[in-house]
Order: C-alpha cells, then structure tokens, then sequence
C-alpha cells in the first residue's frame, strides 16, 4: 500500500473521521477489537492530509464535522483517481434519507449508519463497502 501505513497485511487500516472524541474513542475500540488498525481524526483537512498520507482500506465517515462536510470530504476523495476507489461508509447523527445522501454524493450503493452503530453493524458495512470496491476495481 503506498503511503505511510506499514501495518500488518492482515490488519486492514480505516481511517475514522468524526468530530466527537467519544465516538471515535468507541468506534476505534469496536473497529480494532475486530481486527483492524485504526487512525482517527477529528476533522475533514485532517482527514484529507491523513487518507492522502495512507491510502486506508476504507473510511468511515461522519456527514456533519466541524470543519468541512463529510460531503466535502467525500466528493474532494472521489476527484482524485489515487482514492477514488477507497471505500466510504457513512455515518451520522442526523436523520437522512439514504436516496437524498446517494443523489448528494453521486453514489448509487452508498449507505447511511444512523449513531449509535454497534460494532458489528460497522464492520458488517466495512466489508460490505471492501467487498464493492473490489468487484468495481
């Protein structure tokens, strides 16, 4: 993987984006107890700087950050062919729609995670979002 991850190739990285420390502590918890690397960030341009350093796996990405928008997040990854094809599963707080997140983000299988997302949701969704990818690549 180029970048800075030098992991273990049996340890898929996610980069998790979402501006409240609780849930990222909860979620890297969740996600590393079932057997991924995580690195966190607290906002979009972290976020950006890190996927751009690292190339993850996939993402996990919070709609409504402090900075910039997980749509804007989203959308500067998808212009950009070196992490276009990472995979993206969205999370939020708010109550959207999951047609109204696919028609903003020009995703037909992009899928919405209303907080709280328990464990094994997240990493049901990973791998369902991994699993896309790869038959798209």
């Amino acid at each position: 993987m180029p970048g800075g991850y030098r992991g273990r190739p049996d340890q898929p990285c996610i980069v998790l984006v979402d501006d409240s420390a609780d849930i990222r502590e909860t979620y890297s918890e969740l996600l590393e107890d079932g057997g991924y690397h995580v690195v966190s960030c607290a906002d979009g341009l972290d976020a950006l700087l890190c996927i751009g350093a690292m190339r993850p796996d996939a993402i996990v990405l919070d709609l409504m950050l402090a900075d910039i928008s997980g749509f804007d997040v989203y959308r500067t990854l998808k212009g950009n062919r070196e992490f276009a094809g990472v995979p993206v599963v969205f999370v939020s707080g708010v109550i959207l729609d999951e047609e109204i997140l696919r028609a903003r983000v020009g995703e037909p299988t992009a899928r919405l995670l209303l907080k709280p997302v328990t464990g094994d949701v997240l990493i049901e969704e990973i791998e369902a979002a991994r699993a896309r990818a790869a038959r798209a690549a």
